[in-house]
């Protein structure tokens, strides 16, 4: 089986089978790259290209089944490393806008190399810590916030609940303890003005435990 079929055969029993013929061919080029990079750099845990389909790939796109992607608008990505969820999501989100923001001089190199060779469009890659970088973002914030295993909850949701702009939504990716997780972060939503939309478990392809998607909403104040 080829990479591109090995990409439709994943993605199918989670529903994610709307994605256009010339969108699973970025997704193999991006993957082809993160293999061949993640030879000389630690980009992402595995270099099993089913594991990489199956634990990075699937988890990227399953927000796609439940959200509603808007025909224009921005999405920011906070601390982006080896490109989940940002690049596959730019891949099937080519209308939107996209800030990544990665401090790692050589994971910025991976993802330009990335961008270059699927000739990715309106994709802007900011080489710093989020902290220092409000003066290169969207002023009045984004539609979509992302960020995957850059912090725990409560964390990742004091980093970027602030980017979100009214009526956006910060997608966050969690484990098992996802309910208890929100349940201690309930303040730290509070304060951000945001609300849970909704949390949806799943499990992927050779792992026991569950994992959830959590979807915070910006109240329209």
């Amino acid at each position: 089986m080829n990479l591109k079929d090995k990409i439709i055969y994943g993605l199918k029993p989670y529903g994610i089978q709307h994605i256009h013929e010339n969108e699973v061919e970025l997704l193999s080029v991006f993957i082809q790259e993160l293999e061949e990079w993640n030879k000389k750099i630690n980009l992402v845990g595995t270099t099993d290209t089913e594991r990489i389909i199956n634990e990075l790939l699937i988890d990227s796109l399953l927000p796609l089944k439940s959200i509603s992607v808007p025909d224009s608008g921005s999405v920011l990505d906070i601390g982006s490393g080896g490109g989940f969820p940002a690049i596959p999501l730019k891949i099937c989100c080519p209308d939107l806008l996209f800030n990544l923001v990665e401090p790692l001089d050589k994971r910025v190199s991976f993802l330009k190399q990335v961008i270059r060779s699927a000739k990715l469009k309106n994709i802007v890659i900011i080489n710093d810590r989020i902290e220092n970088v409000s003066s290169s973002l969207i002023a009045s914030g984004y539609e979509i916030v992302t960020s995957r295993a850059m912090a725990p909850l409560m964390k990742t949701i004091e980093i970027c609940g602030q980017y979100v702009k009214d009526e956006g939504i910060l997608i966050c990716f969690q484990g098992d303890e996802a309910m208890n997780l929100i349940e201690i972060s309930h303040k730290e939503i509070e304060k951000h003005g945001l609300q849970l939309e909704e949390i949806k478990p799943y499990k992927l392809p050779g792992l026991k435990k569950h994992r959830h998607i959590i979807i915070l909403k910006k109240k329209n104040v």
